[in-house]
C-alpha cells in the first residue's frame, strides 16, 4: 500500500497560482533588462525569482531588511544605500504593501532613483474579479481579468503583515496609481494576472 506523506508547508505556500506568479515576475524583468544587466530585487522570498534570473545571466542583488534571509545587502527599501541609476530594473514583488501607504510613493521614489529605467511591482489586489480564459483555434489564447467595484473588504489581512490591499476600502486602484504617478512613474502595463488574479502586476517606467 502506497504511503501518503505530509506535504512540507514550503510547498503548500508555493501553490500552481503562486508559480504562476513566479514565472511572471521573471518573464517581466527579463522583459526590462538585457543580457547581462544588473537587477535588484527587494525582499528575498523563496529566492526561486533571483535563482532563475541569475541562471539566465542576468547580475542579481538582492535586499532585505532581515538580515536571516541572508540578502546580497541587509537594509530598508526606503532608504537603499545605492547610488542613482545603479540597476537595469528594480523589482519588489508584493513587498510594498507590508510598509504604510503613507510611505508607498516616497517608497517608489526611492526604487526609481537607483534604476535606469524600469521599476516592476507586483501588489494584492482583493477585489471581487471575474477571470475568463478562451483557446479559439488559429486565435490563440485568450486571458481576461475584470475586477467588480461593488465589492470592498474593510481592511487588509493585518495577520501577513499588510498595511493596505488594492481593493479594501479606502484604497482604489486608481489612488494606487496616482501614488505611482506622483512617484515621477509612468504606467507601461499594469494587470491582474489571470492565473492568480490576487496578484496585481505593475510595469512602470521613469
Amino acid at each position: 500500500m502506497a504511503t501518503t506523506h505530509e506535504i512540507p508547508a514550503k510547498h503548500r505556500y508555493n501553490t500552481r497560482e503562486r508559480f504562476s506568479s513566479y514565472w511572471t515576475q521573471i518573464d517581466e524583468t527579463l522583459r526590462a533588462a538585457g543580457p547581462g544587466s544588473r537587477i535588484l530585487e527587494i525582499g528575498v522570498g523563496t529566492g526561486l525569482t533571483a535563482w532563475y534570473l541569475e541562471d539566465t545571466g542576468l547580475q542579481v542583488m538582492t535586499v532585505d531588511h532581515l538580515v536571516h534571509r541572508n540578502p546580497t545587502v541587509a537594509a530598508d527599501l526606503r532608504h537603499l544605500p545605492f547610488a542613482g541609476a545603479s540597476f537595469e530594473a528594480v523589482v519588489a514583488f508584493q513587498v510594498l504593501e507590508h510598509i504604510p501607504f503613507a510611505e508607498f510613493a516616497s517608497a517608489l521614489s526611492e526604487l526609481a532613483r537607483i534604476s535606469r529605467g524600469h521599476v516592476i511591482i507586483s501588489l494584492p489586489n482583493t477585489s471581487a474579479k471575474i477571470a475568463l480564459a478562451l483557446s479559439l483555434p488559429r486565435v490563440g489564447g485568450v486571458n481576461t481579468v475584470w475586477c467588480l467595484p461593488f465589492y470592498a473588504r474593510k481592511s487588509a489581512d493585518r495577520s501577513v503583515g499588510h498595511h493596505w490591499e488594492i481593493g479594501v476600502k479606502d484604497y482604489p486602484l486608481q489612488r494606487v496609481i496616482s501614488a505611482i504617478e506622483h512617484a515621477g512613474l509612468n504606467v507601461e502595463r499594469q494587470y491582474c494576472l489571470h492565473q492568480n488574479p490576487y496578484h496585481h502586476f505593475f510595469v512602470l517606467r521613469k
